[in-house]
Parts: C-alpha cells; structure tokens; sequence
C-alpha cells in the first residue's frame, strides 16, 4: 500500500486546472425587459435593461444601475415559450421579454456559449477529434432536427440548433445498424438515428464501426492479460461482457468459464488491489456476487489500463468500489448507500434487480467522469466555488452522478493496511448505525478538499506515455 494521506484525492485536482484562462467574448447585445423571479415564484424586480450573452456569462445592465452577471454554469435550465425566456438560477430564476426581432438571435448565442461550456465538462478532459458531420438526429423518437455531431477518441457529441449537447460514449453502443441511408445506434437508454448525411453517410458509419471495433479489440487485449492461457474465442466472449471498462459480475464470468474467475481475482494482485478485494469479501455475504473491470486509459490519462471491482455488502447496507491505475497501489475505497437507512433499520434489504440497477449506475458514472472521483466527493459547499462549477454543471447532465453523490457515504485512504481495515469498519459501522441519509463519513485526517500543489500530473509520471501519444 504504503500510498500518503490524501494521494487519491491529488490524483484528480491538478489533472482538472484549467491550463488556459476561458476567454469571455461577447456573443450578442441586445435590450428587453428582464424580471427576477424568487424561489417561491414571486416577481422581486422587473425593468429595461441592456442584455449582453458572453461566453462565460449573462450580463444584465437594467436603467436603476442595479447590474445583474449570470454565469452560465448557475443556469440549471432554460426554456422558452411565447418570446419569453425563462432562466433557472438556484430555486429562482430570471425572464427575459420584449427582445423583438432578436429573439432568435439571443438563443443562438446562448446556446452556443453554454454549448461551448458544457463540451469543456462532458468530455472531462478527452482528447482526440476525428471530424464533423450534420446529420438529423432522432433520439428515442424526439425529432431534434439538423445537429452538428463532432466525433472524439472514446465519444460523440451531438449538438443540436437550439437545444443543449449531450454526449454517447461507443462503450454504451450496443449495436450499430444500417437501413435505407439510416445509422440506427441501439443504446440501453434506447436508439439513436442519424439520417440526411448526403455524401458523409458512408464517412460517418465508418468512423462509428472503427471505433466499435477499436474498443473490441482493446478490450479483447486486456482480457487476454488476466486470462492469458484461454484461446481467442472465450476471451472474446469474456470481452463482450467487460466491454470498454464494463464491471462482469462473478456469476456471469463462470457462465462462461468455471475456471476464469479465480484468475481474474489473482490478476488483481498484479494491479495492486487484491488485499482490499479479499477484506472486503470477507465481509460480504457468501452468497453475495462481486465485479471486476478493466479499462484502457485515455490518451492524456494515466499510464496503463484501470482496474477495479465493485463488491455489494449487504449486512452493511453498502457497496465498496475501488479502482487504480494498473501496477499502483490502491488509492482509497469509496463507498455507497444501497438502500435508504430507514428501510435498512426496519430489515428491509434490496433486491437482486435493484442491485443490478445500482451496479449499473455506478459504473456507468465512473465511465462518464473518465473516472474521476472529485465529482462524487466534493461538499455542496465546494461545488459553489468557481473552481469546481465544471462538476456542478454536469450534475444535470449525468443523472448517475446524481444517484453516487447521494449515496456517497465516504472513502477511506490507503496508508497501512491496519489502518484502512480499521477505518472500513468504522465507516461501515458508522453506515447501519445512522438514520439521516445525508449524513456522510470522514476520517479526521482526510479533508476530502483537493490539494493541487502536490499533484503529479499524468504527463509527468508517464513521460513516455505522454510522448507516444503525439
């Protein structure tokens, strides 16, 4: 182990500074009339006033003096109807009316500054672009019309006119299928199509298809190092269930082999997290399942591939996730609520398909966030710091970051293995005991508060990583 207090959470907090200070261009001046709406939806001001859309925020410039600035990363929702905007802004939020012939003109410009904004903090860093397209877009039967979609090295962005982007990972493809000039992508959440490509359609199945095949591929690699004696056919079905970083479950991994599980186990010796996995086991009931995943990191990630594992301990009304970059130590063991502590006390335990649900979101999340863990841990009160307004952003746009930071109970770091055996059963102890589902753990000497001045950034560990990357 022998890993310092606080090493997990330094991981993430230099990798996330922004290199470059955001510039903050104005997009659109315009005037109309604004009116601020309290929580409880009463009218506290309304007037005339100069409306400037920046890229980084709204200004309002009313005729009583009274400026007005508006991140856009405050805005939880925007919506129109009749020519008037609605902002959402905490629990309140502001209107904006009477902009004339400008109307149209204000919403292009504000989507594309909070467009613009929400790709810096979806994409969590992702580098790699591999081309444009427009294509008209129907997303679960909703029509979105003409979008713009930009193509990266694990994701796509769609970019709709005048709606906010949303982002699909390939790993979350299911399936790709092509009918009558149609691109038909079968996703859990339901399917995508993209049509009216012109000349671009063959471009554009192609890039998907190499991407698909490229995580099959990786994937099938890193199979092959937990299971090196197994033939290509069995660590291809091995790989279709460990798909781009996917968490197989022990029962579905000895379906297919009664003789890969204890392998994969000891494969977690070599990525330095074999002596968490096995306390906790002990732990579990016996009957209980675990799941074990494996990733390549992005290009500008840590070196090598993640590993990690997540076992459901239901005597503790909890579920242990840990994951480290292969050949590390482990870093620190985060832990989340099953069930609501009230039903817990009462002996009400969760179901095999509502595990499957949370297990399901767990690791979707940590895919999402590329595997950062600052967005699951950080206090309310860190989120409104400027700093980490990124992560408060995206909280609408990943309903499972929602779900993990609401059933975060705590993280204990490696130091000794005494003490992180110590402190798990404090934490778990601490979990069945309370009854305030809020109510979070924390050792004392853990902050939980980033420290960037000690982080070693990625690049600078992984030098010859970094280089074979260009």
């Amino acid at each position: 182990m022998g890993t310092q207090p606080g090493d997990d959470q330094n991981q993430d907090a230099a990798s996330e500074e922004e290199t470059e200070a955001p510039t903050n261009k104005a997009l659109l001046k315009t005037a109309g009339i604004y009116a601020i709406i309290s929580a409880n939806g009463e009218e506290r001001e309304r007037g005339r006033a100069q409306i400037i859309v920046k890229e980084q925020d709204i200004l309002f410039l009313p005729e009583n003096g009274k400026s007005l600035n508006v991140p856009l990363r405050e805005i939880s929702e925007a919506a129109g109807e009749e020519y008037v905007i609605r902002l959402t802004i905490g629990g309140g939020g502001v209107e904006i009316s009477q902009l004339g012939y400008q109307y149209e003109d204000f919403w292009r410009a504000f989507w594309e500054a909070r467009n613009a904004i929400l790709i810096n903090d979806l994409l969590m860093k992702e580098p790699g672009d591999s081309g444009k397209i427009k294509a008209r877009v129907v997303r679960a039967g909703n029509d979105l019309g003409i979008c713009d979609i930009q193509f990266y090295e694990t994701s796509l962005l769609v970019m709709p006119r005048a709606a906010e982007i949303f982002k699909i990972n390939y790993g979350e493809i299911n399936e790709e299928k092509t009918i009558d000039f149609e691109i038909i992508l079968s996703l859990d959440e339901g399917n995508i199509k993209l049509s009216q490509m012109g000349e671009r359609f063959d471009d554009t199945s192609k890039i998907i298809n190499t991407a698909l095949t490229k995580i099959s591929l990786e994937t099938q690699e890193q199979v092959k190092q937990m299971l090196p004696e197994f033939d290509s056919l069995a660590v291809r079905q091995m790989a279709e269930l460990m798909k781009d970083g996917r968490c197989a479950a022990k029962s579905q991994i000895e379906a297919l082999s009664a003789r890969a599980w204890p392998k994969i186990e000891k494969f977690l010796e070599t990525a330095g997290i074999k002596e968490s996995y096995d306390y906790l086991k002990t732990l579990a009931e016996p009957e209980a399942e675990a799941f074990v995943g494996i990733k390549q990191a992005m290009m500008g990630g840590l070196g090598g591939d993640y590993v990690w594992f997540l076992i459901p301990l239901q005597n503790y009304n909890a579920i242990a996730m840990e994951a480290t970059g292969q050949g590390t130590s482990g870093r620190a063991t985060y832990f989340f609520r099953l069930a609501a502590r009230a039903d817990f006390a009462a002996g009400k335990k969760i179901g095999q398909e509502e595990m499957e649900e949370i297990v399901s979101a767990v690791q979707k999340c940590v895919k999402r966030i590329n595997f950062r863990r600052e967005p699951i841990y950080l206090s309310a009160e860190k989120l409104n710091d400027p700093k980490y307004w990124k992560y408060k952003f995206i909280l609408g746009k990943i309903p499972e970051l929602q779900f993990l930071r609401e059933s975060f109970i705590g993280r204990v770091c490696h130091r000794t293995s005494q003490q992180w055996q110590t402190d798990a059963r404090e934490l778990l102890e601490f979990n069945i005991k309370q009854r305030d589902d809020n109510a979070k753990w924390k050792s004392a000497d853990d902050s939980l508060d980033p420290d960037p001045e000690s982080e070693v950034t990625p690049e600078q560990a992984n030098p010859q990583d970094n280089n074979s990357s260009n």
